[in-house]
């Protein structure tokens, strides 16, 4: 029960126990003289008023105490279910953690190995690269050395034809100034 329903219990009951301190039939009977200078039949009047209002009192009271004990029952099985409920978001998240534990050993295994394939093809790549590479310089350097003799055979020709077109000129030279 909560505070605020403690409080208006305790209210709601001297609210009660004033009205039922209140004079009865009986004490008004005793009593010879009405008090305030009113007739018996008033008197008698507020006493059956004051009776129907103490029985109303008494059922509001009844009432009260029943919602009480309902709202105790409600409170208790509102506390099983909310630990038990509560114990159900524990099952799931505990469960939900071990999967995702398990999913990220999965991915950690998954990603090694593809990693590791990676670094193989890598390697391959390097490997056929590195040879095509080598296999163009070869190509190349036998390129380079063919085109090199080609071309000290030509200038080699070329340059014993300037040595023949020397001499030839030499011996016009000679066969000029001889004359």
């Amino acid at each position: 029960m909560c505070q605020s329903e403690k409080i208006a219990l305790v209210f709601f009951h001297q609210l009660v126990m004033n009205i039922l301190a209140a004079p009865t039939k009986e004490t008004m009977k005793k009593k010879s003289s009405t008090p305030n200078g009113k007739s018996a039949e008033e008197f008698r009047y507020q006493n059956i008023i004051l009776e129907d209002m103490r029985s109303q009192i008494q059922t509001i009271a009844e009432g009260q105490q029943i919602l009480n004990s309902k709202i105790d029952n409600v409170d208790q099985r509102l506390i099983s279910e909310i630990k038990f409920t509560q114990q159900a978001i524990k099952t799931v998240h505990d469960s939900l953690k071990n999967d995702i534990q398990k999913v990220e050993i999965k991915l950690s295994g998954e990603i090694q190995r593809v990693e590791t394939k990676l670094t193989d093809d890598i390697q391959k790549v390097e490997a056929k690269l590195s040879g095509e590479i080598q296999r163009v310089e070869t190509k190349l350097s036998a390129d380079i050395q063919r085109v090199e003799r080609t071309l000290s055979e030509k200038i080699d020709r070329q340059g014993e034809k300037v040595e023949r077109h020397d001499r030839d000129i030499t011996t016009l030279k000679t066969a000029v100034a001889g004359r």
